[in-house]
């Protein structure tokens, strides 16, 4: 009997994946991962190829939690720290600064550190001289490196990329490159810490010869990748395609919207709402007396109006209930919804500190705004082409203030949770 050495360290296990499915769509038809064992322990350095539509963006944000997964076991070490990277990164509409700063408030930084924290990662990639550059206005380079040094601020113990470079040019592609094997390859660990791991998809064959110790191929049928060292049991997925057309109702009264759109065959149906309704636990409320009416589950996807409203244009929704009346009376206008009701109404209510140094309190909303600019007070806008955002640009070009909203005005390009959240935190940071 052969077994390891008394003083051997076992390499602790990140993730393990034991006859994993997820199913997408209306229905769970579009079958994206079938029956994955996946084992990856900490240190590996492990590439996902395979064809697009082979499932290696699903199988990254299974192992992260971001997807849910329709069946077997998904275990995930309670202690790492884990950090994502999509193939093109999130940038508010704010600082290059403030981007990473917000990441680190988020995670539970104090506000108060996070300045230093956000400097120093930018000067890791190089991009210290940028740091009050508006971060949309940077390159997909500089904008993936921006990605990069939010992650590094945060010091996972995992990095999960998803074709990390595939839309950037040559030399920001090997720039992106040497920044993540810097990262994940570059440094020995401090003693007592665990080496980092890192779990990449790429098309690019020299870069995973390059950063990987370990490929996983995915195709419809499951086999290893010629060379392959796998350190534990895997089965690529087996990917099934069901195209599923669907007629689009536009309602929001939401009985007769929901058993409309439903058709007499549908076990499930999309609604595309927004982030407020959605929080507002209206949903929570109606959906399971809905559900044990109708015997249709309800899948809720909440963004901002105007991008509901993008998702129901491509056919990827069956029901939106969204607040933009011009919006909406285009949206059916232009033949994409059966018809429209009217369910409620919403208020645009101005939040501010209780100083209110903009003078703004007792004014009507135009009068209010038009104040805050006049002040250069701090504004912090969505700027999510929501129908909140929607209804701010049309009280802006009210005040005759428009072409200037005043220095403090930022848009964040995010819900109104975050909002909110961003302008106490401004309000808290010293100066």
């Amino acid at each position: 009997m052969t077994g390891l050495p008394v003083n051997a360290v076992v390499p602790a296990v990140c993730f393990d994946l034991r006859n994993v499915q997820v199913h997408l769509g209306p229905a769970g038809r579009l079958h994206a991962l079938t029956d994955i064992y996946l084992r990856i322990q900490a240190g590996e350095r492990v590439a996902l190829v395979g064809a697009n539509g082979s499932g290696k963006s699903t199988l990254l944000r299974t192992l992260h939690g971001l997807q849910r997964t329709s069946g077997g076991e998904r275990h995930a070490s309670s202690d790492q720290r884990v950090a994502m990277l999509f193939q093109r990164p999130h940038m508010l509409r704010l600082s290059v600064r403030l981007n990473i700063q917000l990441g680190l408030w988020l995670k539970g930084v104090a506000w108060r550190e996070t300045r230093a924290l956000a400097l120093t990662a930018l000067e890791r990639v190089e991009l210290g001289h940028l740091a009050e550059r508006n971060a949309r206005a940077l390159s997909g380079g500089q904008q993936q490196r921006v990605a990069l040094a939010r992650a590094w601020a945060l010091r996972p113990d995992v990095w999960l990329l998803d074709e990390p470079t595939a839309s950037l040019d040559p030399h920001a592609k090997r720039e992106v490159e040497a920044q993540i094997a810097e990262f994940t390859l570059g440094h020995p660990q401090p003693t007592g810490e665990r080496p980092p791991t890192l779990v990449f998809s790429s098309h690019n064959l020299g870069q995973v010869k390059r950063l990987a110790s370990r490929v996983i191929y995915l195709e419809q049928e499951p086999r290893p990748a010629a060379g392959s060292v796998p350190a534990g049991p895997f089965v690529c997925s087996r990917r099934k395609f069901v195209n599923a057309f669907r007629r689009l109702t536009l309602v929001a009264a939401l009985g007769t919207a929901l058993l409309a759109s439903a058709g007499a065959m549908a076990q499930s149906i999309v609604v595309a709402s927004t982030t407020s309704t959605e929080q507002s636990g209206l949903f929570s409320y109606l959906l399971p007396e809905f559900k044990k009416a109708s015997g249709i589950d309800v899948k809720v996807v909440a963004l901002g109006t105007g991008q509901a409203i993008d998702m129901a244009r491509r056919g990827d929704a069956d029901v939106l209930f969204v607040h933009d009346k011009v919006a909406e009376e285009k949206f059916v206008a232009d033949g994409f919804s059966a018809r429209r009701q009217e369910v409620m109404y919403n208020d645009f209510v101005l939040i501010g500190p209780k100083a209110d140094p903009a003078g703004a309190k007792g004014n009507d909303i135009v009068a209010a705004m038009r104040k805050v600019a006049t002040a250069n007070a701090p504004f912090i806008s969505r700027g999510d082409k929501s129908g909140t955002h929607a209804a701010e640009l049309r009280f802006w070009k009210m005040t005759d203030t428009d072409a200037n909203k005043g220095t403090g005005y930022k848009e964040c390009g995010c819900g109104m949770g975050p909002a909110l959240n961003m302008h106490l935190a401004q309000l808290q940071e010293p100066g």
